[in-house]
Formats: C-alpha cells, sequence, structure tokens
C-alpha cells in the first residue's frame, strides 16, 4: 500500500514538473492586441472597424485662455464616445479621463487631473458602463501621462511631471520602472530597438540642446548629441527651439526645430535637422531652409503655411497608413464652417482649428471661438474666452463634412437634424404636482406630491376618454441609460403619470437621442376625429430636488411628428411640469401618430452627466368633447 501510494505521488510529482517545464518553454503571450489600433495615442483612435474620442462640453475647459488655449478642468466626467463602422454614434460611459487615448488588449489606458492639476493615469475596459454610466473594471494606475505604448512588451512609456521623472508601467501588473528623473522631456520612442529619445535639459545651457537614449528592458541610457542652435541660421536670432516632429529613419533621428527669441517669443526660424546615432553630430538637411513635408513622420497631422510669414494656410496635411502624404483638410472645407480664410486673431475675437486627426479614412477636427478678454491678459498675451467649440468629421472618399457635435457656453448640442426654422413652442403654463382627491373629489397641487399631466387624463368620471374605445401606445428611445440594482431608466417610465421614475439617456451627454411616443385611439364613434392639442413635460429627475440639481436636464428638444419635424420646444430649468399647446394634428379613429423628441441642447448636472426626463403626457379632444 505504501509502494502504491508513494508511486502515485511520484507520478503526479512528474506530470507536474512536465507542466511547469511545458508552461516554461511557452510563456503567455500577453501582448498579443486582439486588435489593430491606428492613430493610438491620438484624441480619435481607431480601433477596429470603431473610433473612440471624447465628447467635451463647455464645462471641460477654463472660461479664458492665453492665445484660445483653454486648460482643462480637472474632475469634469467626459463621455467617451464609439463611432460605429455604419456612421451611427454611441456613448460608453462617463469618466474623468481627457486628451490621448490608447487602447491595448480590448482596454483603454487615459489621463485625468486631480484636484492640484496633476496627470493621473487608470485604464478601463471598453464595455459599456453601467450605473450611472461609470467605466467598468476601472483600475489607477498612479502618476504621470503616458507617451508611448511597446504592444510587444506590453509597456507603457510614460513621463511623471512637466519635464520630470521617465518611466515604464506594466500594463497588465501596473508595475512601474524609473528610466530617467533628470528635466526630461520625450521626443521618440523606437519599439523595434526598445529605445525611448529624450531630451535632457538639466545641462542649463540655453543655446545647447542635448539628446539622450534609454533601453526601456536594461534601463542604460547614453548620449545621442549635443547641437549648438547658433550654428545653424535658422536660430541665429532664437534663444530658445521647440521640437515640431521626430522621427527615426536609416540614416539618423531626423528632427523639425522651430526657433524663438525676444520677450515676445516671436518665431525666429525652423530647420530639418539629421542627428547622427554614431556620435558624428547633427547636420541640416540638405532641402535647404523649407523642410522638405515629405517626409514628415506618419500620421503627425501639421498645417503647411508661408514659412517667411506664417500667415497664409495652404491646408492640412499627414502621412497616412500607407505612408503617403495626404491632404485632409483646405481652406475651403473650413471656409463655410466660419473660418474663410483660415484661423485668425484680433482685438475682438478670434477662431482656430484644433486637434486635427486622421482615422478610418476620416479627418477628425474642431473650431474653436470667441471673444477677446484683455482682463485676462498676462503681460503682451492675449487672452480670449471660449464661446463654442463644434467638432466635425471629414470623409476623405467622399469630401462630405459632418458635425458630430458642438457646444455653446453652458449649453452642448448634437449634429443639427433641421435646419429650416421651426415654430418655437414655450411653456403656455407651468404647474405644481397633483393628485386626485377621493374624499373632496378634487385635485390637490404641492410639492410633495407626485402625479402630474392635464386633469382630464387623471378624472375617474366621465371626461374626454368616454369617448373612447381603446388605446394602444408604445414607448422606445435611441439609447438609454443602463439600470442599476436599485434604480430603472427604461423609457417607458416617461408614461407612467409618476415624478419618483425616469428615463434617462444612454452613456453620454444624451444630446442626439431621442424617444418616441406611438399612440393609437380607437373611439366609440368610428367616424369622429381627435385632435391632439397639448402635451406637458417634467424636466430632469424630478423624485427629489437634490436628484433634480444632480443631474442635466433638457433645454431644447426638436419634436417630430410621424417623421416631418414639427417645432422646437424650449423647456425651462424647473422641476415643475409644463405645459405646451399643439396645433393642427388630427387623427381619424385608429390611427397611429408618432411622436418624436431629439434632444437638442441640455442644462447640465451639478454632480453627473446623466440627461433626465421625468415625464411626458399628452391631451387630446374629441368634437363630442
Amino acid at each position: 500500500m505504501k509502494r502504491t501510494i508513494a508511486f502515485l505521488l511520484a507520478a503526479l510529482l512528474c506530470l507536474e514538473l512536465a507542466a511547469c517545464a511545458g508552461r516554461n518553454q511557452e510563456p503567455e503571450d500577453r501582448s498579443q492586441a486582439t486588435k489593430e489600433a491606428f492613430n493610438n495615442g491620438g484624441r480619435y483612435v481607431k480601433y477596429g472597424d470603431d473610433v473612440y474620442y471624447w465628447e467635451d462640453w463647455y464645462d471641460c475647459f477654463e472660461p479664458s485662455g492665453i492665445w484660445g488655449q483653454f486648460a482643462d478642468v480637472p474632475g469634469i466626467r467626459r463621455s467617451m464616445m464609439r463611432h460605429n463602422a455604419d456612421g451611427t454614434r454611441e456613448g460608453l460611459f462617463k469618466e474623468n479621463g481627457y486628451g490621448a487615448i490608447w487602447i491595448f488588449n480590448d482596454r483603454f489606458y487615459l489621463t485625468w487631473l486631480d484636484g492640484n492639476y496633476r496627470q493621473q493615469i487608470f485604464s478601463t475596459t471598453m464595455e459599456r458602463g453601467g450605473g450611472i454610466g461609470d467605466a467598468a473594471d476601472r483600475r489607477e494606475l498612479g502618476p504621470g501621462e503616458i507617451f508611448a505604448l511597446d504592444e510587444e512588451r506590453g509597456l507603457l512609456i510614460a513621463m511623471e511631471g512637466w519635464q520630470g521623472v521617465l518611466l515604464t508601467i506594466d500594463a497588465k501588473t501596473g508595475e512601474r520602472v524609473t528610466l530617467a528623473e533628470t528635466l526630461a522631456d520625450p521626443l521618440l520612442y523606437d519599439a523595434a530597438s526598445a529605445t525611448l529619445y529624450y531630451r535632457d535639459f538639466s545641462i542649463g545651457e540655453r543655446n545647447i540642446v542635448r539628446l539622450c537614449a534609454v533601453n526601456v528592458t536594461t534601463g542604460k541610457a547614453r548620449d545621442v548629441a549635443r547641437i549648438d542652435i547658433l550654428e545653424f541660421a535658422s536660430f541665429e536670432d532664437a534663444d530658445a527651439v521647440e521640437f515640431d516632429n521626430v522621427w527615426l529613419e536609416d540614416d539618423g533621428l531626423h528632427v523639425f526645430l522651430s526657433g524663438y527669441g525676444g520677450t515676445g517669443r516671436h518665431f525666429t526660424g525652423c530647420a530639418h535637422l539629421i542627428v547622427s546615432l554614431t556620435g558624428d553630430g547633427a547636420k541640416q538637411y540638405d532641402a535647404g531652409d523649407a523642410p522638405d513635408y515629405s517626409r514628415y513622420a506618419l500620421n503627425k497631422p501639421f498645417d503647411m503655411r508661408d514659412i517667411q510669414g506664417y500667415d497664409e494656410y495652404y491646408g492640412w496635411y499627414i502621412r497616412n497608413e500607407k505612408d503617403e502624404l495626404a491632404q485632409v483638410l483646405t481652406l475651403e472645407d473650413v471656409a463655410p464652417l466660419g473660418l474663410p480664410g483660415g484661423p485668425y486673431y484680433d482685438e475682438r475675437e478670434f477662431g482656430d482649428i484644433g486637434h486635427v486627426e486622421y482615422a478610418d479614412g476620416a479627418a477628425y477636427f474642431s473650431i474653436v471661438c470667441g471673444p477677446r478678454n484683455p482682463e485676462e491678459d498676462i503681460g503682451w498675451r492675449e487672452a480670449y474666452d471660449l464661446r463654442s467649440m463644434h467638432v466635425y468629421r471629414k470623409d476623405l472618399a467622399t469630401e462630405e463634412v459632418e458635425e458630430l457635435h458642438f457646444f455653446e457656453e453652458n449649453t452642448m448640442r448634437g449634429a443639427p437634424t433641421v435646419a429650416a426654422q421651426l415654430e418655437e413652442l414655450h411653456p403656455a403654463a407651468t404647474m405644481n404636482f397633483m393628485r386626485f382627491d377621493d374624499g373632496s373629489e378634487e385635485f390637490i397641487y404641492g410639492n410633495r406630491e407626485n402625479g402630474y399631466g392635464f386633469e382630464e387624463n387623471h378624472t375617474p368620471g366621465c371626461s374626454v376618454w368616454c369617448a373612447v374605445d381603446d388605446v394602444r401606445q408604445s414607448w422606445s428611445a435611441t439609447a438609454t441609460l443602463q439600470d442599476d440594482t436599485v434604480h430603472s431608466y427604461e423609457v417607458e417610465n416617461l408614461g407612467d403619470g409618476n415624478r419618483e421614475t425616469v428615463w434617462c439617456a444612454g452613456a453620454g451627454s444624451g444630446v442626439g437621442e431621442a424617444v418616441e411616443h406611438a399612440v393609437t385611439i380607437d373611439l366609440l364613434d368610428k367616424g369622429n376625429l381627435l385632435q391632439y392639442d397639448g402635451f406637458c413635460v417634467v424636466n430632469g429627475y424630478a423624485k427629489t430636488e437634490a436628484l433634480w440639481n444632480h443631474n442635466a436636464r433638457v433645454k431644447t428638444l426638436l419634436l417630430s411628428v410621424n417623421g416631418k419635424p414639427y417645432g422646437r420646444v424650449f423647456l425651462d430649468d424647473t422641476i415643475l411640469a409644463q405645459h405646451f399647446v399643439l396645433e393642427g394634428i388630427e387623427a381619424k379613429s385608429g390611427e397611429t401618430i408618432r411622436f418624436r423628441f431629439e434632444i437638442e441642447e441640455i442644462y447640465p448636472g451639478g454632480k453627473y452627466d446623466d440627461t433626465c426626463l421625468t415625464g411626458i403626457e399628452f391631451a387630446f379632444v374629441t368634437p363630442n368633447h
């Protein structure tokens, strides 16, 4: 018996050792991404067949900025949007991230700002969020900003602090390894050699540019070159240079530099240099003073302008996924969008192009505008206020430009559905909540009651409903916030007449989402017509004052009837029931009428970004009532 047990134990031990050996021979390949990401680290990233981006709104930015550059506000939640291959858009979740989007192994790697404006890195899955829209499986990865992603090694190349520590972060475990603790600015990561090239600012000589490199696997660092910018004619009057672009070719490290000088840091010139990786220093590219744009790096957007005056725009270019120089945006594209002569800054206002990026055969860009604000100037630097931002997508095959969304000050809108002028519908009356008291047989109004709407719809006695034989109705929505364990946000809540239930739009601002109410009324007298003469809306999440304030409300709705635009509904920002008048909407007995409400503008919530409606109720009359 003992021999048998010993034999079995030995056999099991051999099997285990064999399994371990097998695991050592074939390590887990955690670096293999399930899909290919294009423009990874940009604001618009193609992953698989879809494009992902943050949807901004007014409160995401500081209201004023120097030269129209508006800082992000810490803690503001944005919607992560997905532009599907079929042209539809949907929100995935809301989080306090901003800026660059990195995708690896079906996870987002993102950045957020803490209360001290320090950048923090986190990751989430790519699933739709639940509850109030939070992302699924959020993991904090510590302070820093992602500069590059090494998919083969599963490493995030990051920088902590402005011109600070360079480090790697294991995308799976979160392990952090410091590469350089000097005043460093990362310039380029070459995944093939696992080498990070960076500029070292610690030498203290303004005219000297020190380029260094470090291997992210061994941690070994080395000097690449020390460039005296005064040796180049373009920088004779410069006291500082900035790196516009850096890329690697067989003959060395290519850099585009722009020089700035004087108290106003005026542009003094630019140059295309080739830095030898064998210690032979740097030389100016033989194209002369004007950079050779055809050698510009892959998918690095740039605007081609008059090199001398920097005031004439020829267009916006990139190198696409086929390594071809491609013009993605022209003045003819932006002229009808409010920039007939290109970007401008003057004593009254500014208009500029922002974040031109290329993904899925399309160019994504924004147009930002605002008035001059001298009170916010810093010395000679001129300040402007943020008034509006429009985000567009240009299909490069058809050259069609569509507006994805835009915001103006404290509102946010989706792409306009109807350009024509529509009838404006404003509240004809505002009513408190109500209930019918069986004892007094009267309606009681007050802020503690739960009902709302038209009295004839809630009267137990004979009313307009005495003429009705049967009613069939349904509610539908383009997107609905996922229910949680406590709350239900289903669209049918709009029609139950109860202020304690609510419909909330799907993850995203809610702008562009719509609800539809289809109603069919059979009359006892089949020959009669009925007329819809009004509707009532309870805006926001009206269960309590606190919930109403926490969540976003609707500011304007586009009302369509049976597929045709009817009018634009302007809602007051009040928790009370708002009554509107309808005219000219008749139906035969048994005829279906479809009322569609599309959200065009919102009032932002004080705590959450979810846009909510508590209820919509309709009123109708018949010839006999």
